[in-house]
């Protein structure tokens, strides 16, 4: 016989058997003989995520699995729910884009529904799962981030192409940053930096432009690459750090860089009389006579030309609105600063126009430009005007000294007997501050003699007296020949530069020459040495002459 038990408001009764539901009553078949109560079964009502994502990488499934139990309304588990759960990203959180990948559909089982490969696609932060299925109450997780994937290897997808020096690399150097399994990492931010690889190429060649760039969604982009000297077989090395102390790296093909075939840079000023600046004379530059060499401010995106030669200049070329040098003519000082500035000489301000033809920038470099001004300093009539052509890849250089030596030059007078072995004479005419009108010779056995080749440069001294003697910046050592129209040292660095000074008197100002006959080196010392030099001091018309001669074993 079956019993059916009705419990209605705490108080037991015996009803015959049939199945009887009343409101707030729950009811309960039992065999015949059973003395025992089963508890009510709990009707599922909502979700609840109960093992919460955790950080993650994008493409990983998520450790541990997300689970999704199914609750009645006082929040226990349904054990005999089968519910078919979703899951997805919530609206409105973690990154615009992002998807869930895997199953994300799955049928509870036991009450409990469980995402074991369920990973998120995208990188970002602040993302929350939704738990959702008919006719039951959804739950959200906590918020959790996503981080890219961590990159296995670097590759070159489009690799540098073979330029000449100077030019831009088209198309644009790309590098990926690929996973284990050699897919390009999704969301991929980190920074990889550009390098001509060691040993490849010119030793000297540098990389030049935005050789740092983050990466989006793997691929790292570099729009404006060249490279500074000519070579061939030159590579690339990409490298990122993957995490502290860990790195990766990629090698890309090869290719070459031909000689720089641009305009050479050039500078002429025309001075008008009055003008306080350039003093009424007009100067021309370029590399063979001067160093001509340009600088820009990123941040403020101003462009500094500076002309060293026989006289020094400084040029600041900026727009008024901060933005960069762009093509036009513009007011000064409305739209555009100018201000030429040299030789001890500036203006408190300045007005005129500025014109330019054209420029080009290598990521936030200015490398060519090439303008026009007028300057009128300090409200004067008289203007200033100039045109310069710069390139910052100009490999002009200046010609070394004149071989062989030119006759003609000063020699010691026929009637001088030089001393055995090595000596150093000097003849200084009337007027001449240095020397005081002295023709003055010194040996060794007077004298202590001391010299050197350290920096490229004869540096020597005798008695009260010391001279130097700085070669053109076209070669790196001292060298047998002729250098003429030279300046104070360190002088003009595309011609050199010498100096003789002592006994408490030295030149402002001093141009002449020096000749080297003969030259051979001890280390940083010379061997052997015959050197003439000629000089004028402050504009003297008197010069001071001498002959330095070393014979081995001098010193």
């Amino acid at each position: 016989m079956l019993i059916v038990r009705t419990w209605i408001d705490g108080l037991r009764r015996v009803r015959p058997p049939r199945a009887v539901l009343l409101a707030g009553a729950v009811i309960v078949a039992a065999a015949c003989g059973e003395t025992g109560v089963s508890d009510p079964e709990p009707v599922a009502t909502a979700l609840v995520i109960v093992s919460e994502p955790s950080e993650i990488t994008s493409g990983s499934p998520f450790d541990p699995a997300v689970r999704v139990l199914v609750v009645d309304a006082e929040g226990r588990g349904v054990s005999g729910a089968s519910s078919q759960v979703s899951l997805s990203i919530l609206p409105g959180t973690g990154a615009p884009g992002a998807a869930l990948d895997g199953v994300v559909a799955r049928a509870a089982v036991g009450g409990t529904a469980r995402f074991d490969d369920v990973t998120v696609l995208g990188v970002g932060t602040g993302f929350r799962l939704l738990a959702s299925a008919n006719g039951l109450q959804s739950d959200t997780s906590i918020v959790f981030d996503v981080e890219p994937r961590l990159t296995g290897a670097l590759e070159f997808r489009v690799g540098p192409s073979s330029i000449a020096v100077g030019d831009v690399m088209t198309p644009a150097v790309e590098v990926a940053l690929l996973d284990g399994d050699g897919n390009v990492v999704e969301g991929g931010d980190a920074e990889v930096v550009l390098s001509a690889t060691d040993g490849t190429g010119d030793p000297d060649g540098l990389l030049e432009g935005d050789v740092r760039i983050f990466a989006v969604d793997g691929i790292a982009r570099f729009p404006a690459l060249t490279v500074s000297r000519e070579g061939s077989d030159y590579t690339l090395t990409a490298f990122t750090e993957v995490s502290p102390g860990v790195t990766r790296t990629a090698e890309s093909a090869v290719f070459d860089v031909t000689a720089w075939a641009g305009a050479a840079s050039t500078v002429s000023l025309q001075s008008s009389a009055g003008d306080f600046i350039g003093q009424g004379q007009d100067y021309t530059y370029d590399q063979t006579d001067a160093v001509v060499s340009g600088s820009s401010d990123p941040g403020s995106n101003r462009f500094t030309l500076r002309v060293v030669g026989d006289e020094y200049w400084d040029g600041v070329f900026q727009m008024v609105d901060g933005g960069p040098l762009r093509p036009g003519t513009f007011a000064v000082p409305a739209e555009a600063d100018v201000d030429w500035y040299g030789e001890g000489r500036g203006c408190n301000s300045t007005s005129g126009s500025l014109t330019v033809d054209s420029v080009t920038y290598v990521g936030e470099v200015l490398t060519r430009l090439t303008l026009d001004f007028e300057q009128f300093c300090d409200g004067s009539a008289a203007p200033l005007t100039g045109t310069f052509h710069y390139d910052h890849h100009d490999t002009t250089r200046p010609p070394g000294p004149v071989v062989p030596v030119p006759g003609g030059l000063w020699e010691p007078a026929g009637d001088f007997v030089p001393p055995a072995g090595s000596y150093v004479y000097l003849a200084s005419e009337d007027g001449d501050f240095i020397g005081a009108g002295d023709t003055l010779t010194y040996t060794p056995a007077d004298v202590a003699f001391d010299g050197s080749l350290a920096g490229g440069r004869l540096s020597f001294s005798v008695g009260p007296w010391t001279g130097t003697y700085q070669p053109m910046n076209s070669i790196t050592e001292l060298e047998v020949g002729y250098y003429p129209d030279l300046q104070r040292y360190p002088g003009n660095p595309a011609k050199g530069g010498l100096s003789w000074t002592g006994a408490g008197r030295g030149c402002n100002r001093l141009t002449g020459w020096f000749a080297v006959d003969e030259l051979t080196a001890d280390g940083d010392r010379p061997g052997t040495l015959h050197l003439r030099f000629e000089q004028y001091c402050d504009g003297s018309p008197a010069a001071l002459r001498g002959v330095i001669h070393l014979e081995a074993g001098w010193g």
